[in-house]
């Protein structure tokens, strides 16, 4: 009885988070974005958070199995099997508010999660290597709203979508990476992605990733010291801290 309540809560409070979140993102969206809830998925089974489709389908087929098999399973049982995998797969299709491209590093992992602090509920997604990203604390802390694909094949039409569609997107130039270079002249292809766009540096000056754009492309560019990215993200959002109060 203990274990069914325990299990009813979890899954309730989750369900009430992920729809909490699928609300304060839609606030920044010309609509809810629905239509954005397949190519999220498409891009979750192309990346490295696969897991949780697999849970979502392998889970109530098992309990479909233990039923026809004459198991008497109870409410607690049901929840977990059923509405715990499809809940944290709808937490996975929530689109994200800010697109973060980046070099993979300790301090680029870092700086996201400064983000994310800030401007939580909403969601920051990232396409990082995370073998480069530190601890295993660390990764499993960005695991959840990295859409870096298995493979190399399908990133650009990962970041092309983004970058369609994130309301906010921040390149950190401080760092440069053939990858992160790809990804910027994407962007700068697109003249509504632009206006979207900060490119971050620091006090040090330091625009690695400059040094590879043309001139004229880079003169225009809105840019902000790192120090005061986070920052700037909550007053912009009005969210920030785990619970999404002010």
């Amino acid at each position: 009885m203990i274990f069914d309540l325990l299990f009813c809560l979890l899954s309730l409070g989750m369900l009430i988070v992920a729809i909490y979140r699928w609300c304060c993102t839609s606030k920044f969206y010309e609509r809810l974005p629905v239509d954005l809830i397949w190519p999220m998925l498409r891009f979750m089974w192309r990346g490295k958070n696969r897991a949780y489709l697999r849970a979502g389908v392998t889970f109530p087929l098992a309990f479909l199995s233990l039923l026809v098999l004459g198991f008497r399973c109870s409410v607690g049982f049901i929840v977990l099997f059923v509405l715990l995998p499809w809940t944290c797969i709808l937490v996975q299709s929530v689109p994200p508010y800010i697109l973060f491209l980046c070099a993979s590093n300790v301090g680029a992992t870092k700086l996201k999660g400064e983000l994310q602090d800030a401007v939580y509920p909403l969601r920051v997604a990232a396409l990082l290597d995370l073998r480069a990203t530190g601890s295993w604390t660390s990764r499993l802390q960005q695991s959840a709203d990295n859409l870096r694909t298995q493979s190399d094949t399908n990133w650009q039409e990962i970041v092309t979508r983004l970058i369609d569609t994130a309301p906010l997107i921040i390149v950190d130039s401080r760092v440069f990476s053939s990858h992160l270079l790809q990804e910027t002249v994407v962007l700068l292809q697109r003249p509504d992605a632009v206006r979207r766009a900060i490119f971050l540096i620091s006090k040090k000056r330091e625009r690695c990733l400059f040094e590879k754009l043309p001139e004229n492309r880079v003169k225009d560019l809105r840019v902000m010291d790192v120090e005061e990215l986070p920052e700037y993200c909550r007053r912009l959002t009005g969210y920030g801290t785990y619970f999404g109060f002010g």
